[in-house]
């Protein structure tokens, strides 16, 4: 009965020894202490943001890291769409990032805004980058990484379109756009301006548009205006006329 009691003793004992040595390896050593970040990566958020983010910068133990608060931390970032976020033992978080591309700017006293396309503002800067350039809308509010406020957002929408409508044509210029009196206007290599109205039926003016832009092209036409703007015929004039 004795030795039964000392076996059933030195199990419990020994069963205690290792709950408490791995208490100590799991939480007294650094051996789960997430310090490895894996994620694809985007020049438009770094890695001591990501850090910050996550809680990295203040060592998180493997066992402890809320993988859906981290998620929920990271879509704050005006250039994160989604993130995906895993762990991997024994110290390695992984992420799998979809970003918000930029994709226009407006001009607004003296700053750029660039937008993706559903205009969420990503960044407020004095320059810009390679992408499409709004002029001309009256700029109410923003904040960044939500949609911007602009007198005629519906207008500033069809500007949009017609951008991406411009991505799938075969025209490889960069045009201007600008909102001058209720109208989108396009001005395409410092040579052709066209005239849109607000925007409606954008795709029917678009495809008008280039069926002029590509028959004076055939004609060797080498600048003027094409109006598109309203229900009727679409016209063409030189500069001058």
């Amino acid at each position: 009965m004795k030795k039964k009691r000392a076996t059933r003793l030195k199990i419990i004992l020994g069963g205690l020894a290792v709950i408490v040595a791995a208490y100590l390896i799991v939480f007294q050593t650094p051996w789960f202490i997430v310090d490895t970040l894996s994620y694809n990566q985007s020049m438009n958020i770094s890695n001591h943001e990501i850090m910050e983010y996550t809680g990295l910068d203040q060592g998180i133990n493997y066992f402890f890291v809320d993988v859906e608060g981290i998620q929920e931390k990271l879509l704050v970032h005006p250039y994160v769409k989604s993130a995906i976020v895993g762990k991997k033992l024994p110290n390695v978080l992984t992420i799998q990032f979809e970003y918000n591309d930029e994709f226009v700017a407006i001009v607004s006293s003296g700053m750029y805004l660039t937008m993706d396309d559903q205009l969420h503002v990503l960044k407020a800067e004095e320059s810009v980058g390679d992408i499409f350039l709004i002029e001309g809308f009256h700029v109410k509010s923003f904040n960044i990484g939500e949609q911007i406020k602009v007198k005629d957002f519906e207008v500033l929408e069809h500007s949009v379109e017609l951008i991406h409508l411009l991505e799938k044509s075969h025209i490889e210029a960069k045009p201007i756009l600008k909102y001058v009196d209720g109208s989108i206007e396009l001005e395409l290599n410092s040579a052709y301006k066209v005239k849109f109205g607000d925007g409606s039926n954008i795709e029917r003016k678009f495809n008008n548009f280039v069926d002029i832009y590509d028959d004076l092209n055939s004609k060797q036409a080498i600048s003027g205006v094409i109006d598109v703007s309203n229900e009727g015929l679409p016209s063409y004039r030189p500069f001058g006329e």
